[in-house]
């Protein structure tokens, strides 16, 4: 008989012997026999299985126990845990090659086809996905980033610490190819190490004319501001604009009324990084608390999630004017949840230590 999986008429045996077995009923294993019309050979050999299956932890995924059914498997559980364990080795390199490369580099000799590998792979639920992107980081940048976690991990420790924060950004709807790789991983390995796929700035050609800003935060979310530079097609902010079109026309009635909270900025010049700025003495004179996001990484702002959230949006539609493109930025923005926001916020803890984990 199969050592996986239980007859009804099995399960009947075994059912009834444990209940008076639990109950500590008096009863004879053969009068159980007779009355689900097994034969005393075939229940004691049912009771032989079920004590050997204890044994073993009672696993019907144990690699221990035989498979005595059906047609006999292809890839064997040692071929799988070669495979995993080549994924585990190479991390991002050996996740991008397809399913009949993987059990080649693992060694694997059976010839099988890569829907064979691939049901197999995914009874360890493993299975191919998008790459997740990041920009290249450099030595100097990982060490910034690996200090920038190391104190924000002693200053805001859990969740909770980050919750004063709004997360703002620009952005400029460029959707161009994207060129994504697929990789083997599993479900919750989206964001780690080795399922990001480093990325690269579009060009110029797959820019378009519309420039956006927003905030983020902890049961925040604030409108689209949208805006225009003259002049100049990129999206690139003087400290002027800034100031007029951001600082004056959306923190400023955060501020008017009452609001509390720290406001986050990447390190653009046009946020007024130096030391005397027309920027920085507005901050100053409306007493703006802020800080400056650590050079080179979006993926340290929650707000980078969102921008994702409206491009993949728009992305559906197949073409568009620049009028229609601003009405689709809106609704994708609109599909956004502040119970998601919030989860965003929750989760910058996890991404700092995971910052000191893969040092920078």
């Amino acid at each position: 008989g199969n050592q996986h999986h239980r007859t009804p008429k099995k399960s009947n045996v075994l059912g009834t012997i444990s209940f008076l077995e639990k109950e500590k009923i008096p009863h004879f294993k053969s009068r159980v026999f007779e009355h689900f019309g097994v034969s005393n050979r075939q229940g004691w050999e049912i009771v032989r299985q079920r004590r050997n299956r204890r044994n073993l932890q009672d696993d019907p995924d144990n690699p221990d126990l035989e498979e005595t059914r059906g047609r006999k498997r292809i890839l064997s559980p040692a071929d799988l845990r070669a495979m995993e364990k080549l994924i585990w080795k190479y991390g991002f390199e050996a996740r991008a090659l397809t399913w009949q490369a993987l059990a080649y580099e693992a060694g694997v000799a059976a010839e099988v086809s890569w829907r064979t590998i691939q049901r197999a792979m995914g009874t360890f639920r493993y299975r191919k996905c998008v790459a997740c992107r990041k920009g290249w980081v450099s030595p100097a940048t990982a060490k910034r980033r690996l200090n920038a976690a190391t104190i924000a991990l002693r200053e805001r420790p859990t969740p909770q610490h980050w919750r004063d924060i709004r997360w703002s950004d620009e952005v400029h709807f460029s959707l161009g190819p994207e060129g994504r790789i697929m990789i083997i991983r599993k479900s919750g390995e989206r964001h780690c190490p080795d399922c990001i796929q480093e990325a690269r700035a579009p060009e110029p050609k797959h820019l378009k004319r519309l420039h956006a800003w927003v905030a983020i935060g902890w049961n925040f979310k604030s409108d689209l501001y949208f805006y225009e530079v003259p002049g100049n097609s990129n999206g690139k902010m003087s400290m002027q604009l800034y100031r007029d079109e951001i600082l004056e026309k959306a923190v400023s009635p955060w501020l008017a009324r009452g609001d509390q909270f720290v406001h986050e900025e990447d390190g653009d010049s046009r946020h007024g990084t130096g030391k005397n700025n027309i920027v920085r003495d507005w901050k100053q004179q409306h007493g703006l608390k802020y800080f400056f996001n650590t050079p080179g990484s979006p993926d340290l702002s929650p707000i980078e999630n969102g921008w994702n959230v409206v491009k993949q949006y728009i992305a559906k539609f197949p073409s568009w004017t620049e009028e229609e493109l601003q009405s689709l930025a809106v609704e994708g923005w609109n599909t956004l949840s502040q119970e998601t926001i919030n989860r965003w916020v929750d989760s910058m803890v996890q991404r700092m230590q995971d910052v000191v984990a893969g040092e920078g």
